[in-house]
């Protein structure tokens, strides 16, 4: 298969493979960030190229997939991250138009809004690499972008919520209603729709016994 599919999988505390799927649809998908709450529920974004519909989806402890969301990708069309704070989801990703796409959903898939976050001087084009942090209230987001300067943006979820036309200095945040593309998940066809695939041992590098060695300072430090 020529595309590239997303691969989540889960392992104890011994290393051992519980469980692990392929989330894939038509086009190249890749996994572009997870996060798990205290129930043992993970989020999983799924991003990528060549029509690829952006994803999000929630699997519980066994792996089984409970919601999915898919995201317009005429708004949003690539994903890089995800974060859970307290019952929101925030997904960052690339807007369509350029500039950093922020979506929010609750923990249930339900009723995402967006935000479009982008360098009214021009620098900052479209987003690659993204990393978030919550601190005293705020949102961080610090990315890089495609032919653009690394950038640090510190958000309120009021913002986030109700963005305004402006914000800081050079920087523009105008919101957006990310609208669910009519695909559902599937574990049958894999047509338009995305799929779910079970990994068994030795399938895409996956195995039941894994051979990793424990590291040793040696491995870091010159003597």
């Amino acid at each position: 298969d020529s595309d590239v599919r997303g691969l989540v999988a889960a392992f104890n505390s011994s290393g051992t493979l519980q469980w692990g799927f392929e989330l894939h649809g038509t086009g190249s998908n890749r996994v572009a960030g997870l996060c798990c709450d205290a129930s043992g529920n993970s989020y999983v974004a799924l991003g990528g190229s060549g029509g690829a519909v952006p994803l999000i989806a929630k699997l519980d402890g066994s792996g089984a997939v409970t919601a999915t969301l898919n995201l317009d990708s005429s708004e949003v069309s690539d994903l890089h991250g995800i974060y859970l704070q307290g019952t929101t989801l925030i997904v960052a990703g690339t807007h369509a138009s350029g500039g950093l796409a922020i979506v929010l959903t609750d923990t249930s898939l339900s009723t995402p809004t967006g935000a479009r976050l982008y360098d009214t001087a021009g620098a900052m084009s479209y987003p690659r690499t993204v990393r978030f942090g919550y601190y005293g209230g705020f949102y961080f987001f610090n990315f890089a972008a495609n032919g653009g300067n690394l950038c640090l943006a510190k958000l309120s979820p009021a913002i986030l919520a109700a963005p305004t036309a402006t914000f800081g200095n050079r920087f523009q945040i105008v919101p957006f209603t990310p609208s669910s593309a009519a695909y559902t998940l599937s574990t049958t066809s894999t047509g338009a729709n995305y799929t779910t695939s079970s990994v068994t041992p030795d399938v895409d590098g996956i195995t039941s016994s894994p051979a990793i060695a424990s590291p040793s300072l040696t491995d870091y430090f010159a003597s």
